[in-house]
């Protein structure tokens, strides 16, 4: 919960949905338990850096927006 409390309230990414995407590249146990020790005794700790050192991030959506070439309702759409 620290964890991804700190990410959010950092603003690491852009949106607050993106950390809760993440997948865990290890066990999440091993991974706070890193992050406790790196926070606190690394001078050179950056919260970003460990993110994208543990966790998977997710891909960039794909934008699947297409003109449409003829006017339609919603109802003849659907």
């Amino acid at each position: 919960l620290e964890l991804f409390e700190d990410v959010q309230n950092q603003h690491i990414f852009e949106d607050s949905k993106t950390f809760a995407d993440c997948a865990p590249k290890y066990d999440p146990v091993d991974i706070l338990i890193l992050y406790r020790k790196l926070a606190r005794r690394s001078q050179d700790f950056t919260l970003r850096q460990f993110v994208q050192d543990n966790f998977h991030l997710p891909e960039e959506p794909h934008n699947y927006a297409h003109a449409e070439t003829e006017k339609r309702t919603l109802s003849q759409h659907i």
